[in-house]
């Protein structure tokens, strides 16, 4: 199943205003070639080669990103909306070799994944290998041919290991096609001649701050604390029931200054506690995030979590806690991040289980009289 051209041209619309650059007038001509060449084959559907072409990169709608995220993301966002065809395409497009691709150990959450769907799909079909040539025609300033397309690629990203084998697949590809069109790819790519002889700069995006970070679970989203969260996270903060494992509640210096210690770890660190609402109504209902905290004598990367009682017993905080668990062994280099707690939070310990960690330490704590610390690896975390 795929959208219509209408669906997809509208797609890459709101993705530009989420992510302006280059990609979007390169995913327009991948269509417009995928197009015009599947028109010359028998049999292939030229609607549906137009509308995967689109849609192909529709992963970089979340940001400058790199190749695996962006493949992941528009597999995700098409599979979401029902889109299996241009889901597969999102996912086959940049690996030209399928299967093979990942002859070695995923790294990242996204790359398990990859490897995963394209063991599945196997081999690749017409449409797989129409786009990966495709992708390999088009410039966001027109069509080039796959020589000139693959310099620029190099002068980009540079030379990776395997680049020259897989520029020899596409070249196959296109030997393929050739000779099911009767005719050249070049044919039938408008002002492909004057546009190869072009050589504008390469883009580079434009140097900025640290970006807000935006987590989203199925009922929840996690974002930057403002200070305008400071009336909910107040109410939060100076329960004494909510705040019954701390010294004693937050007064209104004590919780500004919790939100402007976190605003400060998001510079520093790129990460810190962030703000948790609730998905359907834009409720704030607390806090959840990693920070780096004095654990035994060591500073350690800790999730904490606190949410307001009023919803307390609804899996939030567990929730919320996994994602960010997630989050830190997809975007960061930490081997192992902790939770600890007062020794009669039987909440937080319960979460911290629920979230795949052990116990690893108990020990005398001037705060806490005893605390425990719970902990999962990486290496854990890719079992689960």
């Amino acid at each position: 199943m795929y959208p219509s051209v209408e669906e997809a041209l509208n797609e890459l619309k709101i993705a530009e205003k989420l992510n302006p650059g280059p990609w979007i007038k390169h995913s327009e001509n991948v269509g417009l070639a995928a197009r015009n060449i599947a028109h010359c084959i028998p049999g292939m559907n030229e609607e549906k080669a137009y509308v995967v072409g689109l849609l192909h990169d529709i992963g970089r709608r979340v940001g400058i990103v790199n190749i695996p995220k962006h493949v992941y993301e528009g597999y995700k966002y098409c599979m979401k909306k029902n889109w299996d065809e241009p889901a597969r395409v999102c996912m086959t497009h940049s690996y030209v070799f399928m299967k093979d691709e990942f002859n070695f150990k995923p790294n990242t959450l996204e790359e398990f994944e990859i490897k995963n769907n394209l063991m599945k799909y196997d081999t690749a079909d017409d449409y797989d290998r129409l786009i990966q040539m495709c992708d390999s025609l088009a410039t966001d300033y027109g069509f080039v041919i796959l020589e000139k397309r693959f310099v620029d690629v190099t002068r980009r990203y540079g030379i990776m290991e395997d680049y020259i084998k897989g520029w020899d697949v596409v070249f196959k590809i296109k030997e393929d096609f050739e000779n099911r069109m009767g005719c050249s790819i070049y044919d039938v790519l408008p002002n492909i001649g004057i546009t190869t002889l072009l050589s504008p700069k390469p883009w580079t995006p434009p140097a900025e701050k640290k970006p807000a970070i935006k987590l989203e679970t199925e009922r929840l989203i996690l974002r930057n604390y403002t200070l305008e969260d400071f009336d909910a996270l107040f109410e939060i903060m100076s329960d004494p029931e909510t705040m019954q494992h701390y010294p004693s509640p937050f007064d209104e210096e004590r919780t500004k200054g919790w939100i402007t210690w976190n605003l400060e770890n998001y510079e520093k660190y790129g990460f810190g506690l962030w703000a948790v609402v609730l998905k359907e109504t834009g409720e704030f209902i607390g806090d959840c995030g990693i920070t780096i905290q004095n654990i035994d004598g060591q500073m350690l990367p800790e999730i904490g979590y606190h949410i307001n009682k009023k919803h307390w017993r609804k899996g939030y905080a567990k929730e919320a806690a996994r994602a960010v668990r997630d989050w830190v062994f997809t975007y960061t280099d930490y081997k192992e991040i902790y939770s600890y707690m007062k020794y009669t939070n039987i909440g937080s310990y319960s979460t911290a289980l629920a979230n795949g960690m052990k116990k690893v330490k108990e020990y005398p704590d001037p705060k806490n009289i005893i605390s425990y610390a719970y902990s999962i690896t990486k290496e854990e975390w890719e079992k689960l």
